[in-house]
């Protein structure tokens, strides 16, 4: 592969934390440096800087930002603000936390929007008196005093943004909501468990942020909704449509659902005229664990499972494979997913046998191509991004920095 002119690598060993620096104005020189990124070009971003109301009381995230969470690989990029949105839970540390933070490419810094509220979840929730003082039911649902999910887990791939609504969307599956927690709830305040289960609304697990008013808010409405259960499902929203689509394949639940966040209504819908999938021939539908962008030129949502890609016709509904290739690994927990409107391709980042890899389908051909950029290569433990279309750059952080790449320069990409 031809190889293009080398552009500034700015390169931190993997996991090495370095003490972040006050938020500051904008840095054009580092921007500029991004706006002249060459074909198939990559650049490291300078440390960056953390800012965000409360982030004196995490000296962890005032280091290094918010981590990369495990299953948590999927940044949302807010076109309005020109930023990626992230949250989630980890298995590992920083763990059950529910934060919400914002990157800004063009100033370099992560800004921690909502402050962890309540603590390690994961920790703390077992703990005599923990519940009585930082949960509660209001609005209809659980939730924490300052209004954040409780023991919230993954994002896997249901994580999105609603350019119409400007709110991240999270399917936040696996969380402490409903009766059962009210019961729990009951028992550690002494309450009426009759009367606190009085107090619930129907409810999906859909949650929503607003990086605006900086407020958590979960989906309050009237039923049907989607079990909400499948870890490792996606959810993706599709501007042409004002709509978010969720779709699921586990043993735990199967189906394809439209949420339309003007009516505040779901909606369930069929895949090649069936509703529920799982188990049927291999190869048919994907199964969990799956990455997903938004195709807009074809009005389609491109879904990724291993070595198999699908497009769901949005026109059409129907769900078909369209591509295999051994050389491609499409996995939630591994990879990084995004489609780059610029240039009508989807770019995958992801963890092959050892090294990471770079890889580009062109969605007209229906044709993978392996890359190999010019600058340092992706490294770390872990990764999470997303396409900055404002700057034609897929953006991918490692924990600790931030990595640039360019595709291919487009004639106009402001």
């Amino acid at each position: 592969m031809t190889r293009t002119l080398t552009a500034v690598a700015l390169l931190c060993a993997a996991g090495t934390l370095i003490a972040a620096e006050p938020a500051g104005p904008a840095a054009p020189d580092h921007l500029a440096q991004v706006e002249a990124l060459a074909d198939n070009t990559v650049m490291w971003m300078p440390k960056f800087k953390t800012a965000g109301e409360g982030l004196d009381a995490w000296p962890t995230f005032k280091s290094s930002g918010p981590g990369v969470r495990d299953f948590c690989n999927r940044i949302v990029y807010a076109p309005d603000r020109k930023t990626g949105l992230y949250c989630g839970g980890n298995h590992g540390s920083p763990h059950r936390f529910n934060d919400a933070w914002e990157y800004d490419l063009a100033t370099n810094t992560w800004t921690l929007l909502f402050a962890p509220d309540g603590g390690n979840h994961h920790v703390n929730i077992r703990k005599p008196g923990w519940l009585k003082e930082n949960v509660v039911i209001k609005d209809g649902y659980v939730q924490t005093k300052k209004g954040g999910p409780v023991n919230p887990v993954h994002t896997w791939w249901g994580l999105t943004y609603d350019s119409d609504a400007k709110k991240m969307l999270w399917m936040n599956v696996v969380y402490f909501h409903g009766s059962g927690a009210a019961d729990k709830i009951a028992k550690a305040t002494g309450k009426d468990p009759a009367d606190l289960r009085a107090q619930l609304k129907p409810h999906s697990v859909l949650w929503m942020f607003d990086p605006e008013k900086k407020q958590w808010q979960c989906q309050v409405g009237e039923p049907p909704f989607p079990k909400g259960r499948c870890q490792g499902a996606m959810l993706e929203y599709v501007p042409k449509t004002k709509k978010t689509y969720w779709f699921a394949n586990q043993w735990n639940e199967s189906g394809l659902w439209e949420y339309d966040a003007a009516a505040n209504k779901w909606t369930q819908l069929a895949a090649n005229g069936i509703k529920f999938f799982y188990a049927r021939k291999p190869k048919l539908y994907p199964g969990a664990e799956i990455v997903s962008a938004y195709d807009s030129r074809r009005h389609r949502i491109l879904i990724g499972w291993k070595t198999l890609l699908y497009e769901l016709d949005l026109t059409k509904m129907t769900l078909t494979l369209i591509k295999e290739d051994e050389s491609v690994r499409m996995w939630d927990s591994s990879s990084v997913f995004a489609y780059d409107s610029a240039n009508d391709a989807c770019l995958l980042l992801g963890r092959g046998k050892g090294a990471f890899t770079l890889s580009a389908f062109d969605c007209a051909k229906k044709t993978w191509t392996a890359l190999t950029p010019e600058g340092a290569p992706y490294s770390g433990r872990r990764l999470a991004g997303y396409y900055d279309t404002a700057r034609n750059a897929f953006v991918v952080y490692n924990g600790a920095r931030v990595w640039v790449y360019r595709y291919k320069r487009a004639k106009d990409t402001k």
